[in-house]
């Protein structure tokens, strides 16, 4: 996010390295920018939610 997309070649490098494909890679954007969207929305929107919020774990 903070690169706009742009990620340093010595990163990607280390993420093959860890054992990771090019399948891994892509659910791994995708993850992330299904995160920001969800983040995001409600905070620009100022929509209301439209459900009960969830009582706090203990």
């Amino acid at each position: 996010m903070e690169n706009v997309g742009k990620i340093d070649d010595k990163v990607l490098e280390n993420f093959f390295e860890a054992g990771y494909d090019k399948e891994k890679l892509v659910d791994s954007i995708v993850a992330i920018g299904e995160k920001a969207i969800t983040n995001m929305l409600p905070n620009v929107t100022k929509i209301p939610i439209d459900f009960p919020e969830a009582a706090p774990l203990n």
